[in-house]
């Protein structure tokens, strides 16, 4: 039922936020990233990977998710917490809401786990490009990208990367 529930929100979600047109990747220059921010050992490489763009000329927003009912506690990033997400597995919040009302031209899901909020974050957002790992249930993504064996943070941003250059 509330896997129902979940994915008729994201249908709701999806009328609000109408799709952008599609994206010229060479002309893209602005980012937004989602990512589990739980664990400490994945948020350094999604900030090196913030810098990493922005030394290329993107403007790139993070967004982490934390898996656990925190209260506020300061990040170099904006977040969303357990707390904020509904029983629906709907992310709420000033943070969620702030990041949904952006365009961008390109939206990252570095969350290799399956994260529902995230899952939803992506499908809503108003992105020209969606990019995120392979999930058979989430098919809103325009690219999904393969790590092959190595499952990790590092190993997704290193195939991106690799990805992008390819493109641009």
């Amino acid at each position: 039922m509330k896997k129902y529930l979940y994915q008729r929100k994201i249908s709701q979600g999806k009328a609000k936020h109408q799709p952008s047109d599609e994206v010229n990747v060479q002309k893209a220059s602005k980012i937004g990233i989602i990512f589990d921010a739980t664990q400490l050992a994945i948020r350094q490489p999604v900030i090196n990977f913030k810098k990493y763009l922005m030394d290329k000329g993107f403007r790139v927003k993070l967004l982490g998710y934390i898996n656990e009912k925190i209260e506020s506690i300061s990040f170099p990033f904006d977040y969303f917490s357990l707390k904020d997400v509904n029983f629906h597995y709907v992310p709420e919040g000033d943070n969620v809401r702030l990041f949904l009302s952006e365009q961008f031209d390109i939206l990252m899901n570095l969350d290799l786990e399956d994260a529902l909020p995230l899952h939803y974050i992506a499908a809503v957002a108003n992105a020209g490009l969606k990019v995120g790992a392979p999930s058979p249930e989430h098919a809103h993504y325009d690219l999904m990208i393969e790590t092959g064996h190595e499952r990790s943070v590092d190993a997704f941003i290193k195939e991106i990367r690799k990805t992008l250059n390819k493109i641009q």
